[in-house]
């Protein structure tokens, strides 16, 4: 039995092999690259060549990260990833409320906007008022006013025995009742094409 013996690497049961990390071989051992002690040579080793590099070489080329070295690693991890999520988080609010002042825009936009029944409501009344305006002007009343007016002045002018402001008054008023009959001809004559 393998299970009574004494394990065939050297070590003690339940310790590590002299392969295992962390453990040195002893020196001249079987099957170590280490010296060989006086007047044995190594297996595989020719009398007279230079012994081979000490395992101490190759382990301080590859060194062990230290208990240390890997907190101060997760400690910046934990700082990138703490940053990133930070910002990530920012961006999503930000993107959030954009959107949120967007889509008020976007139902107010909606809800302010004409639609074709008011365009249309607006033109006919636009189209009554241009009628309107033409239509409701009755030219035979306004120039029966104005010759009534007329009348008055005069009776006026023959009452006062011709003062001199008085009759510069009537001047100016006859003008401007000239510039009247002038605008309704022209009325009348917009009215029948």
């Amino acid at each position: 039995g393998a299970a009574s013996g004494p394990a065939t690497s050297g070590a003690a049961p339940g310790q590590p092999g002299p392969g295992a990390p962390g453990q040195r071989p002893p020196t001249g051992a079987p099957g170590t690259s280490g010296p060989a002690a006086p007047g044995q040579t190594a297996a595989g080793a020719r009398p007279g060549a230079a012994p081979p590099a000490p395992p101490d070489a190759a382990a301080k080329a590859q060194p062990r990260p230290t208990l240390e070295g890997l907190r101060a690693w997760v400690a910046t991890l934990d700082r990138k990833v703490g940053i990133r999520t930070y910002l990530g988080v920012a961006a999503v609010i930000l993107s959030l409320a954009t959107s949120a002042v967007a889509i008020v825009l976007a139902i107010d936009a909606r809800d302010n906007s004409a639609d074709n029944d008011d365009l249309n409501a607006i033109s006919e009344r636009v189209n009554q008022i241009e009628t309107g305006s033409t239509a409701d002007f009755d030219a035979t009343a306004f120039e029966a006013r104005l010759t009534a007016i007329e009348d008055q002045l005069s009776q006026a002018d023959g009452a006062s025995g011709g003062g001199g402001d008085v009759s510069e008054r009537l001047d100016v008023l006859e003008g401007d009742i000239e510039e009247l009959r002038d605008q309704i001809s022209e009325l009348e004559s917009g009215n029948n094409p």
